[in-house]
């Protein structure tokens, strides 16, 4: 019942994350300097795979729980959740945000008279 329980929450931290990286490009947290470039590309990515994995987790830990059909998937969904969410932390600590430094032109020193 506690590894149930536990399955959904991983699932459901999951599903919110993917929303948060999607929604990272519309309305940024934070803000940034002009000469500080971030791709956001592979956090979309990483939003939809995310949020599409999370969602078929949940629709199948249902189905699982309230059918009995696919209980048999169930312990392979839960370990390939934490293997999905190890994934994501290691992307995050590591790859997940970085930012380039663009050149941009500096402006002209004026002189004190």
């Amino acid at each position: 019942m506690i590894s149930n329980i536990f399955y959904f929450v991983v699932s459901s931290i999951l599903l919110f994350q993917g929303l948060q990286l999607l929604g990272e490009k519309k309305s940024p947290l934070g803000t940034v300097p002009e000469e500080v470039g971030q791709s956001l590309e592979p956090s979309e990515w990483a939003g939809v795979f995310l949020i599409t994995w999370s969602s078929l987790a949940i629709i199948v830990g249902l189905v699982a729980l309230l059918t009995h059909q696919l209980a048999g998937a169930l312990p392979l969904i839960k370990a390939a959740n934490g293997f999905v969410l190890l994934v994501y932390s290691l992307w995050v600590v590591f790859k997940g945000r970085q930012v380039d430094v663009l050149t941009a032109p500096t402006p002209n020193e004026h002189d004190h008279h």
